[in-house]
Formats: structure tokens, sequence, C-alpha cells
């Protein structure tokens, strides 16, 4: 019995990938399908994935570490300190690298990265907050960057202030400054040469 002849033709497999890994990392992000924690914050989810929180943030890092029982890994986390829009940026941010926040949320976000020790996100949040400053919110941004300890947005709204400082002293912002913050204004205005007469 003869059997046919047989030719291999070489085959070449050529991976078409239409998303790529960092994509797939920002669609897994809320993802209750293939999420492992959840976060609660006012009322609401949110679904993320441990390994992903544990490589992106110290936090997350020292919070699910060895001793982070199955339990525990099993319930919703409550999180109280921080809005729900505020939250999600920052998780979002950790699975994205960017933020989707109005400036004024950028403010308690820039708290957040404070509280969480994130460099990163606070200074994402510092360009963010610089790019939104006008007349009217200088003093408001000057103020949350003194108590955020953000010191390169702190120079930044004082020299705008500065430099509009006529229109700014008469801005809500600046009549709603306490005495310490409004003295120490005006003693760094006077050593930057804002009043010469």
């Amino acid at each position: 019995m003869s059997h046919p002849p047989v030719t291999c033709k070489r085959l070449d497999f050529k991976p078409n990938y239409t998303v790529s890994i960092a994509q797939s990392i920002q669609l897994a992000f809320n993802d209750s399908a293939t999420s492992d924690v959840t976060f609660q914050v006012d009322g609401k989810l949110i679904h993320a994935h441990k390994s992903i929180l544990r490589i992106r943030c110290d936090h997350f890092r020292t919070m699910f570490n060895e001793n982070w029982n199955q339990t525990q890994s099993a319930g919703v986390i409550a999180i109280r300190d921080f809005s729900y829009p505020v939250y999600w940026a920052f998780l979002e941010f950790l699975y994205t690298d960017n933020v989707n926040l109005s400036p004024e949320e950028a403010i308690s976000l820039l708290d957040l990265a404070n509280c969480y020790c994130e460099a990163p996100l606070k200074a994402h949040c510092e360009r963010l907050i610089k790019n939104s400053i006008t007349i009217d919110n200088a003093m408001m941004l000057y103020l949350a960057a003194v108590k955020f300890s953000a010191s390169e947005l702190q120079k930044f709204c004082f020299e705008f202030a500065i430099h509009h400082l006529t229109r700014v002293v008469s801005t809500e912002a600046f009549d709603e400054l306490d005495e310490a913050t409004l003295r120490s204004f005006l003693r760094q205005a006077a050593a930057a040469g804002a009043f010469k007469y």
C-alpha cells in the first residue's frame, strides 16, 4: 500500500494584537468580572486588582502584604476620607497614568496623593492645578499648596499672585485667608519687591 506524497509547508504565525498591554490594563479598571478587591466610596463600588495596586502604589503594597487574610480580601473596603470622584481618579491613575478631574477636585486628589505618599500623582495634580490658575482661584490654590506641602505649586501660585497682585487682593479668596497665612504671604510679597512705594 502506497502513501500519497506529503509536503511540509512552513506556517508563519503573526499575532494580530489589537490591544496593547497598557490598553488591556486600562480596560481592566473597574471590571467586576476580573477584580479581586472592591472599594466602597460614598455608597458606590469601584472594582480593582490587588496585583496592579501593589505594583503601582506603596500604600497598597503595605496594605495587601502577606498578612492580608482571605476574609479581608473577600470583603469590600470602605473608604471614608475621600469622595467617590477623587478615589475613582486615584485608582484610575494607577491603571492609566492619567487624571480626569476638574481643577477643584484635583485639590482633593492632591490631598490623597499627599496622604498616600504618591509623588507621581502629586506631581500630576500640581500640573493640572497650575494649568487652571486664575485671578479668582490663585489664593485658594496657594493655600492648598501650603496645606499639602506642594512647594513647587506654592511657588507658582505665589508668583502668579504677585504678578496680578492688584486684582488678586480684590478677590473673595484673598479676603478669606486666615491671619497667619495672610501675614506670611504679605511678608513674602514684600521680600519679592511687590511693594515698591
